[in-house]
């Protein structure tokens, strides 16, 4: 089975720009498409397999709640919905461990596996962070809530357009600094607040972190 999204109208892929209503930027997050179309139970539940195996745990259903799992997920696969909303199901079903063991991880490899298909033309090292930072989600790390996860994708599925005084931070924000110069290359120079030192950075391994005023 192909696990990817099903090809659907413009709006349906957050990385091809921004819907335009009334005149105003709509956030790529918030297209709508069936994500989880091509996601059936069958497939989460070889997912799980593969994991316990890997592990070797028993692989196996949880008898108090796969059956209802399994309902409400064949009933998701036809819903329209945000990309936001995707990663929230599968967190909800990751507590709710319709299978014997590694539950967590089951749920955030399928994150994973929907970040790049709808991330695709994302730059490499972005699209690695975004599917990292829903896998976390999912999997209930602590630090990434729905706030971080929204802040996170949104720096992370745009591009900027750096000028010199634009305050930066590296990916995974262990740095920040300072642009101090764009070269004709499309390089970015920048000081780092930690060290002072300058470092050279490229586009898609910066954020800008403040708006410009």
């Amino acid at each position: 089975m192909s696990h990817e999204i099903t090809p659907g109208s413009r709006e349906s892929s957050p990385t091809r720009g921004r819907a335009e209503a009334g005149g105003s930027e709509q956030s790529p997050l918030q297209c709508r498409a069936r994500f989880l179309e091509n996601w059936d139970w069958q497939a989460i539940t070889n997912l799980n397999r593969r994991l316990c195996e890997g592990q070797r745990a028993q692989h196996g259903p949880n008898p108090e709640s796969h059956a209802a799992c399994q309902k409400e997920w064949e009933v998701l696969q036809k819903e329209s919905l945000t990309f936001l909303e995707v990663t929230e199901h599968p967190r909800g079903f990751h507590r709710r461990a319709p299978f014997l063991f590694f539950n967590g991880n089951s749920f955030a490899e399928l994150g994973r596996g929907l970040s790049y298909a709808l991330f695709a033309d994302v730059p490499a090292l972005r699209k690695k962070q975004i599917a990292s930072l829903v896998a976390h989600f999912i999997a209930g790390v602590p630090d990434v809530d729905e706030t971080a996860l929204r802040t996170g994708l949104e720096e992370l599925a745009q591009l900027e357009a750096f000028q010199v005084g634009d305050k930066v931070a590296t990916l995974r924000r262990t740095l920040s600094g300072t642009i101090t110069q764009v070269k004709a290359d499309g390089s970015i120079v920048w000081r780092c607040d930690q060290t002072g030192v300058l470092m050279t950075g490229t586009a898609q391994s910066l954020i800008l972190l403040k708006s410009r005023t």
